[in-house]
């Protein structure tokens, strides 16, 4: 039975672990839209034209964590 209460709570921990990633992850990703969003509102208000200064943004998502990338 303890052996059982052992492998349970293991595999809890992993799940939690898991979730607590992908929400991180998710967290990096929304930041990025957020940057993305309040440029184009500056650009907006500064009479910019999007297509000149608009950056293409990326998220990979790696065996660490996820990397936004700006080409």
């Amino acid at each position: 039975m303890h052996s059982r209460d052992t492998q349970h709570r293991g595999a809890l921990v992993a799940i939690e672990e898991s979730i607590r990633e992908t929400l991180a992850a998710q967290d990096q990703h929304m930041a990025a839209w957020d940057l993305l969003w309040k440029e184009r509102v500056a650009n907006s208000f500064a009479g910019v034209d999007e297509d000149e200064t608009e950056p293409a943004l990326f998220v990979q998502y790696g065996p660490e964590q996820p990397e936004v990338v700006q080409v």
